[in-house]
């Protein structure tokens, strides 16, 4: 019982301090905010010289510069935020830098393409880079387009910021997950020993 105490304790300390810090996974968390123009089109994601923003997460490093099916959420002015499923596509320098988000909701396909400076590094695989980078268009006097099936405009200004975000593996979690049960076998078995009655030795005639 001895070594199996030992055992569970080795484990518990080894997913709490060990487990989480062995492996993770990092991806960048985007925040795109603009504003849209004057005379921007009315739609439901957008509203002339109203501010918009974005927000999507991606893996630290693309195989690819077009990542697909891309959990959205957008925010239009001070109203509520809406959940989308888009596309993401990234851009070099000669692109016009940042990115461009399109989402399909029932047969209107929405795209927003955001110029700035190119926010990734390699040539494949690609590293994404993080930090705060401003929303222009790819010439001085050109903002960023709005598009869609019969509407459009322009929107300028804002920034992109880039942040990293951290998250255990699997692998970590059942690690830590094993060395909590370790620690709570430990501590079950100490309240188990408490409660039972002390052993005292036979009492010797005289």
């Amino acid at each position: 019982m001895k070594k199996m105490l030992v055992l569970a304790l080795g484990i518990g300390l080894l997913g709490l301090f060990a487990g989480p810090s062995t492996a993770s996974a990092d991806s960048i968390q985007y925040v795109a905010t603009s504003t849209y123009s004057a005379g921007t089109a009315a739609t439901t994601y957008s509203a002339p010289s109203t501010t918009f923003s974005f927000s999507f997460t991606e893996p630290d490093t693309l195989t690819s510069l077009t990542t697909t099916s891309i959990p959205l959420t957008f925010t239009l002015g001070s109203g509520p935020a809406t959940s989308l499923t888009g596309t993401v596509k990234f851009f070099d320098t000669t692109g016009g830098g940042l990115f461009t988000i399109s989402a399909l909701v029932g047969i209107t396909n929405y795209q927003w393409e955001f110029f700035g400076p190119q926010i990734f590094s390699g040539s494949g695989p690609y590293t994404l880079s993080t930090g705060i980078f401003p929303v222009s268009g790819p010439g001085v006097s050109t903002s960023a387009l709005f598009l869609g099936s019969g509407f459009g405009g322009n929107f300028s200004g804002g920034t992109v910021t880039a942040t990293v975000v951290t998250s255990p593996e699997p692998s970590s979690l059942i690690l830590l997950a094993l060395g909590l049960s370790g620690l709570l076998l430990v501590a079950l078995r100490k309240r188990i020993m408490s409660t039972l009655p002390e052993h005292t030795a036979p009492a010797c005639d005289a």
